[in-house]
């Protein structure tokens, strides 16, 4: 008797699933959330949270030391403005730079490394619903960096101003610069994060590349303005330093190298694009 004619079925059990049907989108809200818990180090060991956790810190730093310098002195001493919002990122450029490193390789590597994405696209997540939902996991903690600590600033100018309100009314349109400036960071870090870490299941490969390419391009970039003068165009082949000099734009601090607002945003637009296209050209067949 063969392999086959021995088979027989012993046992036959189901469960029915009795809880609430959510649909596609809190689908990829859940892969976002999770995804985004783990690249943070929950369920992890302590050490996976301290790297994260302290960036975040660091990121805070320079909003609560003139927040706290204000509420120290108080009324007493008229305080400069020590921290001018379209410097902030600036001081923490590179604090985003590694966060991004860190965590968006954690988002993508453990996926391909373990080949488990077949059993995400074998439910309700399509591909392009997958690579959504990291993108939303990269995306929000970003912004923890890029908005809420310049946006706690804000408020907190605003509170430690003898005329709370006076001051928001005189800087009413520093808060949409802050949000608009957040999100331009953001999106173009998350994208260019995930697209590095797309293309290997290897994270250190991944953190290296990404850190490698910042510190390429802005020699490259160095290297030709310096060769080249006259045509400080070039500088915008730093993909590290551009989007922050683009926020400078974005608060109407023209900078000093007379690099116009579209030179700037036409290369932020192309880093974008081309992440985008280097996720669809990974994640579009991997459903076949």
């Amino acid at each position: 008797m063969s392999a086959r004619e021995d088979a027989r079925l012993v046992d036959l059990g189901f469960t029915r699933y009795k809880s609430e049907r959510k649909g596609r989108v809190s689908a990829v809200v859940s892969l976002a959330r999770w995804s985004a818990l783990r690249a943070l180090g929950a369920r992890r060991p302590w050490t996976a949270k301290v790297v994260p956790v302290a960036l975040v810190m660091l990121a805070f730093g320079p909003a609560l030391v003139v927040l706290g310098a204000r509420a120290i002195v108080g009324d007493q001493v008229e305080l400069p403005e020590i921290l001018p919002y379209d410097g902030y990122y600036g001081v923490i450029g590179v604090v985003v730079l590694v966060f991004v490193a860190m965590t968006t390789p954690e988002l993508l590597c453990p996926d391909r490394r373990d080949r488990v994405l077949d059993l995400y696209l074998a439910t309700a997540v399509s591909p392009f619903e997958y690579v959504l939902g990291k993108f939303l996991a990269a995306l929000v903690p970003l912004l923890c960096l890029t908005f809420v600590p310049q946006f706690t600033l804000f408020v907190g100018n605003a509170i430690f101003d003898k005329d709370a309100f006076g001051y928001l009314r005189d800087n009413a349109d520093i808060a949409p610069k802050i949000i608009l400036s957040g999100l331009l960071l953001a999106v173009y870090f998350s994208l260019l994060g995930l697209a590095i870490s797309s293309l290997t299941d290897r994270r250190p490969f991944a953190v290296g590349g990404f850190l490698g390419l910042m510190l390429i391009s802005a020699g490259i970039a160095g290297s030709l303005v310096g060769l080249y003068e006259g045509t400080p165009e070039f500088e915008i082949i730093a993909l590290g330093i551009n989007p922050i000099a683009l926020v400078q734009h974005v608060f109407g601090n023209f900078d000093d190298e007379g690099i116009s607002w579209t030179w700037r945003f036409g290369s932020w637009l192309v880093v974008v694009l081309s992440s985008s296209l280097v996720l669809w050209l990974r994640y579009r067949r991997a459903a076949r």
